[in-house]
């Protein structure tokens, strides 16, 4: 019997076992997930669906990472991030890593002697110069690497970094948890989440007040650990999954993720799930980006910094309710057809096919 953390393969074919691979994501929210999951309290039964991994002749079993030690805070604070300081990642067999916080510190403690393969997010858009050079200089011992945005491509290639084994693999949500919403949307109530560095509420505040006075009765709810100033009728929350997908998600006509311009496509969680409930999306035009969202028929893209233009896309949507839930329907075909959890494991499982 597996334990809590491991899921076994398909049945074998041809007397082939299923082969094991520990998966490993940078957050102290991992602790628990599985049995999260099985209270029907959060997407996947892993994190980002690496449990699907199961599906493609993997066992697949989730690290216990937990928060950042001591060190590694310390470390995190002057590496943006990167969790050097705490386990030595060292093992048999092959490690999937969710991102380079985790697996640069994996490829240089273990690179060597087993096959890593890790995405990259944050390290190909400007930071910390310690940070950047400690992932030059240890990314080339992956096995294989994935990112969520083609425009990381061209950077890591200037890197050296190319290859069949550094891919384009787009992100996808649990779409049977975030399922198509049954209600009407509420009238005028516009809703924004997210929590990076890269989320740009300072655009979204601008926006709002010529939202507010084309439709004197919409709201806006901002899910945010970050504090945002925007005005009359809008107030920030802290909200749990489900209260996601029930109170905001599922009530709201229009869903905004503002970014600053980045490399990685930050904001592609909370476009994909918005989108998957069939709720019509407002973005900003990010590098990338135009590979998620087709602008005008699965969602509105706009400029980057403009309140104007991300002001008048919100204001068409809720002026043309019909037209909204046009957009929210293609969008959420969009997700069930190329961005969910199922088809992400596919092209994952496939890397470490090729490479483990």
């Amino acid at each position: 019997m597996s334990s809590p953390g491991t899921l076994p393969g398909p049945p074998a074919r041809s007397g082939a076992a299923a082969v094991p691979v520990q998966v490993a994501v940078a957050s102290a929210h991992t602790a628990g997930w599985p049995e999260r999951h099985a209270a029907g309290l959060v997407p996947d039964r892993f994190p980002y669906g690496l449990d699907r991994l199961a599906e493609h002749g993997f066992a697949p079993e989730l690290l216990g990472v937990g928060p950042a030690n001591p060190v590694e805070r310390v470390s995190g604070r002057l590496l943006d991030g990167l969790r050097f300081g705490g386990r030595s990642w060292a093992g048999a067999g092959p490690l999937l890593t969710w991102e380079e916080r985790i697996g640069v510190p994996a490829l240089a403690s273990a690179g060597r002697r087993r096959p890593v393969v890790s995405g990259v997010v944050w390290c190909t858009d400007p930071g910390p110069r310690a940070a950047r050079a400690l992932a030059r200089r240890f990314l080339p011992r992956a096995a294989g690497l994935f990112v969520l945005s083609r425009a990381q491509l061209p950077v890591l290639a200037s890197w050296g970094l190319g290859g069949p084994h550094v891919r384009h693999v787009p992100q996808g949500v649990d779409t049977g948890f975030w399922t198509l919403r049954t209600t009407a949307p509420a009238p005028g109530a516009v809703v924004s989440v997210g929590n990076d560095r890269h989320r740009d509420y300072a655009t979204l505040a601008a926006a709002w007040p010529s939202v507010r006075a084309a439709h004197p009765g919409a709201s806006l709810t901002i899910a945010t650990r970050r504090p945002v100033e925007a005005g009359e009728g809008s107030r920030t929350v802290q909200l749990d999954h489900v209260a996601l997908r029930e109170q905001l998600y599922g009530t709201a006509a229009v869903a905004v993720v503002p970014l600053v311009p980045n490399v990685h496509c930050s904001g592609l969680t909370a476009t994909l799930e918005a989108m998957a409930v069939g709720l019509p999306v407002v973005t900003t035009r990010t590098a990338g980006m135009d590979d998620y969202v087709a602008d005008g028929e699965t969602g509105l893209l706009v400029p980057p910094g403009d309140p104007a233009a991300l002001a008048a896309a919100v204001r068409e949507l809720l002026a043309d309710p019909q037209r909204a839930a046009e957009v929210g329907r293609r969008g959420a075909a969009l997700v069930r057809e190329r961005f969910s959890t199922a088809r992400m494991a596919a092209d994952l499982a496939q890397l470490l096919r090729e490479v483990a």
